[in-house]
């Protein structure tokens, strides 16, 4: 790496290819006090907690891969009956509440595999899981997956597996067992696990104690870490389940945007709120005035057959306008010199107009509450308009009359 800020602590080593290419394997320590080892294909080094920021430019372009003390990982192997399902699944930990040295409240519990009606579990504190978390929440550093650096180890079904770390040995004996010993108690262990099986081949991947007589392999790697790295890119076992399930990245993307997203749904969801009840006053008024319009179109031309208020009235329109000779006065000039008569006498009040387009005569309804009113409607009446008094006749208290209005200019 160009511009490192581990240089001091990092060394360059031939790119391992494979897998592991572009993978960054970061393994943390049980205190503060201790190293951080990591290590990519092509780099490694170690670094202290406080520093663990320092890595965060390597995860821009490398996935990352967090390794945990496999002394703080408990493996368990729970034998159940019928289907592992969800409901089974809960009542695992309380099979291992005997082998367990704190209560299992206090555990995190994560399911590695199940075959063969057993289920193999690994075992963490939940003080040092979200130990583990704020570390790398204050890096600023994201991993999806957590493995036991003991179950990175590479494994056959032949041999077991041991290498150096932090001056302790991690020794892996099956696909889900493993184990972490100090060097005084290596030959021990080693010894008991030939005991038990004289087929046990030991696969050294780092210097072994001088009370042993186990070599290792000629391919001797100055990286603690370098034997992990391709079965960590291969491996799909995860520590991060149930509360410590990472969330998804379209979720993790989102979340900034969830306040914003929830002020615009509440925004969003107002205006809708207001247009529709805007819109229900609308239509309520809208029909108001459509019933009004039928009313008056009733009271000036009653009897007919209404079907379309708007055709009607087009009709009527269309109806007024006088075709041929222009000197016709038609209705409206016809009112409008009328308009003087009608304010001289406010006490006749019209009730029904009929026009005859072909006569050019306009007959009109109306009443009053004198016999002459009509008289003087008449009398009044411009000398460019002729009036005849048809009838007028008493009917309780009002005086109804019916009238013939022409215009003299025809």
């Amino acid at each position: 790496m160009t511009s490192d800020p581990l240089n001091s602590n990092t060394i360059k080593q031939p790119s391992t290819g494979g897998t592991a290419k572009n993978l960054l394997v970061i393994r943390l320590p049980l205190s503060t006090d201790d190293a951080v080892y990591w290590s990519t294909d092509s780099d490694y080094g170690t670094t202290s907690v406080a520093e663990l920021g320092e890595l965060k430019q390597l995860t821009s372009t490398h996935r990352c891969k967090i390794l945990v003390p496999g002394e703080a990982v408990g493996l368990h192997a729970v034998e159940h009956s019928g289907k592992l399902n969800r409901t089974m699944l809960q009542t695992l930990p309380w099979h291992l509440e005997d082998d367990l040295a704190a209560e299992v409240e206090d555990m995190h519990f994560a399911l590695l595999s199940h075959s063969d009606g057993k289920a193999y579990m690994a075992v963490v504190a939940k003080s040092l899981m979200e130990q583990w978390q704020a570390w790398l929440i204050d890096a600023d550093i994201n991993s999806r997956q957590w493995l036991p650096d003991s179950l990175s180890l590479p494994f056959t079904g032949d041999e077991c597996a041991v290498l150096e770390l932090n001056d302790q040995y991690l020794v892996r004996t099956g696909e889900w067992q493993a184990a972490v010993c100090d060097p005084s108690w290596l030959p021990l262990y080693l010894e008991s696990l030939h005991s038990e099986s004289d087929d046990v081949k030991v696969r050294a991947l780092s210097p072994m104690p001088d009370d042993t007589e186990i070599q290792a392999d000629a391919l001797h790697h100055e990286n603690a870490l370098q034997p992990l790295l391709e079965p960590a890119a291969r491996s799909s076992l995860n520590l991060l389940q149930g509360d410590y399930q990472p969330e998804s990245m379209i979720i993790r993307h989102l979340k900034p945007w969830r306040t914003a997203a929830a002020l615009l749904l509440t925004t969003c969801t107002f205006m809708l709120g207001v247009n529709m009840v805007s819109t229900a006053r609308l239509e309520s008024q809208a029909d108001a005035l459509r019933a009004e319009a039928y009313a008056i179109y009733n009271d000036l031309f009653p009897g007919e057959r209404l079907v379309r208020l708007e055709y009607s009235l087009q009709q009527k329109l269309s109806a007024l306008k006088q075709p041929g000779d222009q000197k016709k006065t038609g209705l409206p000039a016809l009112l409008n010199e009328l308009a003087p008569t009608f304010k001289s006498e406010p006490a006749l009040k019209p009730v029904q107009m009929d026009y005859d387009h072909s006569r050019q005569e306009l007959r009109m309804s109306a009443e009053s509450d004198s016999f002459n009113t009509f008289s003087r409607f008449r009398e009044q009446a411009p000398a460019s308009v002729s009036v005849t008094v048809q009838t007028v006749e008493q009917q309780e208290e009002v005086v109804i009359g019916a009238l013939v209005i022409r215009s003299n200019d025809q």
